[in-house]
């Protein structure tokens, strides 16, 4: 069997590597392990933030760091702290202001290191943190002003945040992206900085060709992901229209482990 000394494997967590996350399939799990123990780099790349992305350190020991908050942060969950980061850029505190002004019943997530500030809340926000088992800090802007910033996260209603998602677009800063990574949420991100760009620096960290970087995800955030990679791939209940941009597709869905099907061809290539 190959070496895979000189691979990273990098994969979604939501919808990619699980389903529900508490319960990581113990066959994505064994394929995780097959490709460390030939030499293999693995991790994760979410859109989360860190207190939200800790639980998955407690199911799987990583050598790498996660990348998380969309690719603006690496963290190294063994040693509890943060590794490389990019803050999101002043203008984004003052866009938040704008739209909180605008918008009364949009909930607001502010993620700053290792805490969750809510400066707003409602049910989609509830739900949201209580299915991610995270807690969060009730605070105002004025008390987050000052912190430096990794993630804000817009959250409300498919109907409601169609509207402020439309506003935001026709009036977001030029350095400022909005990603949607569902139809009930919405990110600010740094332009320029992605899982895409994300995925190559770490690869950079370790002195891994980009050709041997691998990557899997599922949805639209996933996207850049996939295009730097040097094989990059959808588990097959991914959205048709995407489906194109990827390497590889998995014949499996998530639920039947397209991720295990995924690190077999890896090895088998």
């Amino acid at each position: 069997m190959k070496s895979l000394e000189n691979y990273l494997l990098v994969s979604d967590l939501d919808g990619t590597l699980y389903e529900n996350q508490s319960f990581l399939p113990k066959e994505n799990k064994k394929a995780i392990e097959k490709f460390v123990s030939l030499g293999g780099k693995f991790t994760v790349a979410t859109g989360r933030g860190v207190p939200t992305s800790r639980f998955i350190s407690e199911m799987l020991q990583f050598e790498c760091p996660i990348i998380v908050n969309g690719g603006q942060t690496f963290y190294d969950f063994y040693k509890d702290k943060i590794v490389y980061t990019e803050n999101l850029p002043e203008s984004s505190k003052y866009f938040v202001k704008i739209l909180m002004e605008k918008f009364s019943k949009v909930g607001v997530e502010i993620y700053s290191g290792d805490k969750v500030f809510a400066l707003r809340v409602n049910d989609v926000l509830i739900n949201h943190l209580s299915y991610e088992k995270t807690s969060y800090i009730n605070a105002t802007l004025d008390e987050v002003f000052e912190l430096d910033w990794q993630k804000v996260l817009f959250e409300d209603t498919f109907e409601d945040l169609a509207v402020v998602r439309k506003f935001a677009k026709e009036n977001c800063p030029e350095n400022i992206k909005l990603i949607d990574t569902n139809p009930k949420f919405m990110e600010f991100s740094n332009v320029g900085i992605d899982k895409g760009t994300a995925i190559l620096k770490l690869a950079d960290m370790y002195e891994i060709p980009y050709a041997n970087v691998c990557a899997i995800g599922n949805y639209y955030n996933d996207i850049e992901m996939i295009e730097a990679a040097g094989i990059g791939a959808f588990v097959n209940d991914s959205p048709d229209e995407i489906k194109h941009i990827a390497d590889y597709i998995t014949d499996k869905t998530c639920k039947e482990c397209g991720f295990a099907e995924f690190v077999e061809y890896i090895i088998n290539l």
